[in-house]
Formats: C-alpha cells, structure tokens, sequence
C-alpha cells in the first residue's frame, strides 16, 4: 500500500483483506504455491475421510475409528511437545493460546467439554 493515500484505503476490514488477497494474487509465484497448497490440503482431507470411511465400514468399531482419527494426528502432538514446554515456563505464558490449546486437546479426545442436554 505504498503509493496509495489514506483516502484510498477502505477503512472496512473485509475490504482491507479482499484487497490484500486481490494484491498477493497477482504474484505467479505465489499463485503456483497458493494452488499446490489447496490441492495438497484437499488430498490430505480426502484420505483421512477415506481411510476412516474405510475402516469403520470394515469393521463397525467407533474405538477402531478413534484409534485411526488420533493415529493421523501422533505426528502433530509430537511436534508441538516443544511448543508446550516452551510454553509451560512461567515468563513465556500466553493468554490467547490456553483455549487454543484447551481446544485441540478436546477435540483429540473427541469428549465433550460439558454434558450434552
């Protein structure tokens, strides 16, 4: 935005990003990456949703299931053990990141954080 005046800024965040999106498209590099990613990241869901269609069909077990969903999701928990330390340090801990945290932890359990009504 560097040629451009304050009066040609949309003070609208919604604007602002279109804009900023619109602007890194143009970019062929970053197009060839923005496609590539989009494809990997589809074929990366496609597969998990087929392998545990796959085994649920195969077997009818909802723990084989879960076994299969929280296998897909071991090499993340290792990488983010550092993380966790790092954050674990009381000069280093970040407010915004708990439910984040909170959140991912839920959601690998796959339990509810409250009982359903």
């Amino acid at each position: 935005m560097a040629g451009e005046s304050l009066s040609e800024v949309p003070s609208d965040p919604a604007a602002w990003s279109l804009r900023s999106i619109g602007r890194a498209l143009r970019n062929r590099n970053y197009r060839l990456f923005f496609a590539g990613q989009s494809v990997s990241l589809i074929g990366t869901w496609l597969t998990r949703v087929a392998t545990s269609w796959l085994v649920y069909r195969l077997t009818g077990s909802a723990l084989l299931l879960g076994i299969v969903g929280f296998a897909g999701q071991i090499p993340t928990f290792f990488r983010a053990l550092p993380e966790l330390r790092r954050l674990a340090r009381p000069t280093c801990v970040r407010l915004g990141i708990l439910p984040e945290i909170a959140e991912g932890l839920r959601s690998t359990s796959r339990l509810p954080v409250a009982p359903e009504e």
